[in-house]
């Protein structure tokens, strides 16, 4: 037997052997450009409380490592006052970082960049009685796999479903293949007394539902004076930033970086005031305005 045939048998045996194990194609989490709609659940008015439209943003590297930022648009309600209720539209003039994500589609895992640390998020290679490292914020707590299903969902065909039953929790939990979890994109399987995320839809880059039940339209808040907010500016070539909006008195700033630590304040920034900040590194910051009794929040990068 020729070596072009011995090493074409290899290969089949060995696709054999991947099919089997692994059962189906893979379907990666990110990359898709998908748009995944949350509300947040309480013992409310309308019974939510707020909502969030999560966005892949563009990758950053730290240390060493690259990461999908995931960027939030708040979806707002129509109720007045503290209720939160239909109909929902998403206010696309204000993002925020969510989350970093990172996905290793040969090991089928997904992990998440929280406090200086990489945590394990998703793992699509568990069996019917594994053990997960359940990551809550800096918190954790071992999940048990109860089982592991492939699922054909209309619209997205056959996927991975793992479930689990965490204390406390209602009904348990599950995350799906190229979805993520019921609780969240973000949220592997924690959900506290009186109050839970949910995951109601996922997109696709062309708005279409793809996932579950979506609630919100794409209306845009960018015309509405009600929600017009003070924007925040950066230079690149000189490294100063400065604050626009329609206010006359100055305006408190802060930037954070992605560790949560507070990395410049200033109580009395006027409009179109330029501030320097050549003191920073490249990286991901978080910026809050705070004015009026309001907060505009969003994330800048200096390269």
């Amino acid at each position: 037997m020729s070596i072009l045939k011995v090493l074409l048998a290899v290969f089949i045996l060995n696709l054999v052997i991947f099919t089997n194990v692994n059962g189906q194609a893979y379907h990666p989490l990110l990359g898709n450009k998908y748009k995944w709609e949350e509300f947040y659940h309480e013992a409310s008015f309308c019974g939510l409380t707020s909502g969030g439209l999560l966005i892949e943003g563009i990758d950053t590297i730290i240390s060493t490592v690259s990461y999908k930022t995931i960027l939030k648009e708040p979806i707002m309600g129509s109720g007045s006052g503290i209720t939160f209720c239909p109909p929902y539209i998403v206010n696309d003039s204000i993002q925020s970082l969510k989350s970093l994500l990172r996905e290793d589609t040969l090991l089928r895992k997904v992990f998440i960049y929280s406090v200086n640390a990489e945590y394990l998020l998703y793992d699509f290679n568990v069996s019917d009685g594994d053990t997960l490292q359940n990551y809550y914020g800096s918190s954790s707590s071992i999940l048990v796999v109860d089982s592991v299903r492939s699922i054909n969902y209309q619209g997205l065909g056959l996927r991975r479903t793992v479930f689990a039953n965490p204390p406390g929790v209602y009904l348990g939990f599950f995350y799906i293949e190229g979805i993520g979890g019921h609780f969240g994109l973000t949220d592997n399987g924690f959900s506290g007394i009186g109050f839970w995320n949910e995951l109601t839809c996922v997109r696709d880059s062309n708005n279409n539902s793809i996932w579950g039940n979506c609630m919100s339209s794409f209306v845009g808040l960018d015309n509405n004076d009600s929600y017009t907010p003070m924007n925040f500016h950066y230079l690149y070539s000189t490294k100063d930033f400065y604050v626009s909006g329609e206010i006359k008195s100055g305006v408190a700033v802060e930037l954070i970086d992605v560790s949560g630590k507070l990395i410049y304040s200033n109580p009395k920034v006027k409009p179109h005031e330029a501030k320097s900040i050549s003191f920073i590194k490249p990286g991901i910051y978080l910026y809050a305005i705070h004015y009026n009794g309001k907060t505009n929040s969003g994330r800048f990068i200096v390269y």
